[in-house]
Order: structure tokens, then C-alpha cells, then sequence
């Protein structure tokens, strides 16, 4: 279960890598600025990222969701 949820969130992780890609800088400031009311991402999002950082993010995400279920499944097993 640990490595199914921190993999699915890499994916999600990942996801939204391509989804950079495909509309680029304004549309993702678009996209952000409908989704968070009232926020202007424009000087926050940055496209142009180390490709290091980004699979250093992916693998920060898979250990984080991963001991994050692991904490949860331990307190659902401990109600039980």
C-alpha cells in the first residue's frame, strides 16, 4: 500500500510536469489564478527548472505519501 500511494503520487507529480510543458508559462498562470481565488501566480511559477530538482521533487513525493500512508494505516489497523 505505502509504494502504490507514493507512486501514484509520483504520477500525479509527474502529471503536472507535462502539463507545464503543454500550456506553457501564461496558461498555468491561467490555470492557477482560477483554481486559488483571489492569488497571482504570475511571479511565483517558473517553467525553466533543473531537471535534477524536478526528480529530486518526484522522489521527496514518493517518500512523503509513502510515510504519510504508512501513518495512516498504522492509526486505522490501531482503531480496529
Amino acid at each position: 500500500m505505502v509504494i502504490a500511494t507514493g507512486s501514484n503520487l509520483v504520477a500525479i507529480y509527474l502529471s503536472f510536469f507535462f502539463i507545464m510543458l503543454i500550456v506553457g508559462k501564461e496558461g498555468l498562470v491561467k490555470i492557477s489564478n482560477l483554481m486559488f481565488n483571489g492569488m497571482d501566480f504570475t511571479n511565483i511559477i517558473r517553467i525553466r527548472t533543473p531537471i535534477v530538482k524536478r526528480m529530486l521533487g518526484a522522489v521527496i513525493s514518493l517518500i512523503f505519501c509513502g510515510l504519510a500512508s504508512y501513518l495512516l494505516a498504522m492509526i486505522y489497523n490501531e482503531t480496529e
